[in-house]
């Protein structure tokens, strides 16, 4: 069955009806898709994925995460972070050259319970994580909740992307106050710790601007640790609160601890200042790039997200 429509190039031209306007995976810019009521309110479309409207109008890209699908095109915007692992397929391919019947790639790489992969992915419908199985931690169900609570996109795909990274990620939450100078936490509202072939997990060094040993990679993947752990100090964001409050942000408590997880976690993804600082300890040519000037930026997003969410809430 086929009908026709009516385009700025003429027509009438046929259109086969499993690709209607509305919900077409590759849409055409047509003067009958104008006349659509769309809900500006309702943020997913194709895939259950965020519509991102500002740039080339109303669902005709979409935020996958790692990359921006242009359902004009039917194609990505930048090559596919693992094509080595199909490199028989296009880096610009989006699902397989099948979007009626792939979706949008899992995230694996949380470590669980039983020390093997905590799978994430985004709900269809309401853009939100989801942990599938049973071998998440207390810890990690915690913080999937702080983010999906948090009103912030931009949290949430930074804890998929730490997801799609190839680190084997641990989670952990400290409850109790760390207000012991020396003590591992101190005045920390969270940290990230890169482990060494050994597996150990290494501390910060601020005066020295490095790991106080040498972390372990993945032979073959500029920027990515093997193995790294991500604390969050609960207890400290609760006795004092987080940065947010700091920055003019109206914020909460448990959107402090979203945004300290999504920060640690960036840190575990930042392949620039991950690259960067192995060439520096290395003696090689290096840029010296600070810790944070890639993730403040986020940050300051993150909060404007969460800021924005709790100003349209019903008082």
């Amino acid at each position: 069955m086929e009908f026709s429509y009516a385009s700025s190039l003429g027509g009438p031209f046929p259109f086969p009806d499993m690709f209607s306007v509305q919900y077409a995976a590759i849409s055409t810019q047509t003067s009958m898709q104008q006349q659509v009521c769309w809900d500006e309110d309702y943020r997913f479309g194709f895939n259950g994925m965020e519509k991102d409207n500002e740039a080339k109008g109303h669902g005709n890209s979409y935020d996958f995460g790692a990359r921006i699908y242009d359902s004009r095109l039917g194609r990505w915007l930048s090559l596919d972070p693992l094509i080595y692992k199909a490199p028989q397929w296009s880096p610009f391919a989006a699902m397989g050259d099948n979007p009626l019947y792939n979706i949008d790639i899992e995230g694996k790489y949380y470590v669980g319970t039983d020390d093997k992969p905590v799978k994430l992915k985004r709900s269809l419908w309401t853009g939100k994580l989801k942990i599938r199985g049973n071998n998440a931690s207390d810890d990690l169900k915690e913080l999937v909740s702080a983010v999906n609570a948090s009103g912030s996109k931009t949290a949430i795909m930074q804890i998929m992307n730490a997801g799609r990274n190839e680190t084997k990620i641990h989670v952990k939450v400290e409850m109790e106050v760390h207000e012991e100078p020396g003590q591992l936490g101190y005045g920390l509202l969270g940290l990230h710790q890169a482990h060494d072939e050994n597996g150990k997990a290494l501390n910060w060094d601020r005066a020295k601007g490095d790991f106080d040993g040498t972390p372990a990679y993945i032979e073959g993947k500029p920027g990515v640790y093997k193995e790294a752990t991500i604390t969050i100090f609960k207890g400290n964001i609760e006795e004092r609160g987080g940065n947010g409050q700091f920055k003019g942000f109206d914020v909460t408590i448990q959107q402090e601890i979203a945004n300290t997880f999504q920060h640690e976690s960036n840190h575990d993804t930042d392949k620039e200042f991950i690259e960067d600082l192995k060439n520096k300890r290395e003696g090689k040519p290096n840029e010296g790039i600070d810790p944070h000037k890639n993730i403040t930026p986020q940050e300051n997003k993150v909060y404007q997200e969460m800021h924005d969410h709790n100003k349209k809430k019903p008082k």
